[in-house]
């Protein structure tokens, strides 16, 4: 599962690494159409941090936002870690 996938380029490491499935998701309209566009093969899931996922994967990996313009903030990230510990096995 690609948390957040933005352009999807860490779905796209993950299919040419060899994952026999990967799924991607994102908040954004237009992340997940580039997603789909830059991997077409696979499935795209529009949703905050995979709040709508109701099944749980192998593999979960992401790159959060960790700023606020020019502020660092880890909330956000932490949140995300706390929801990959829902979706993964």
């Amino acid at each position: 599962l690609d948390l957040g996938s933005g352009s999807g380029v860490l779905a796209k490491v993950a299919l040419k690494l060899g994952a026999a499935e990967v799924v991607a998701t994102d908040i954004s309209a237009i992340a997940c159409n580039t997603t789909a566009l830059n991997c077409p093969s696979i499935e795209v899931i529009p949703s905050y941090i995979g709040n709508d996922i109701n099944r749980t994967f192998d593999v979960v990996f992401t790159n959060p936002p960790f700023h606020e313009g020019q502020k660092s903030n880890t909330s956000l990230g932490e949140e995300w870690l706390t929801q990959m510990k829902k979706v993964i096995h």
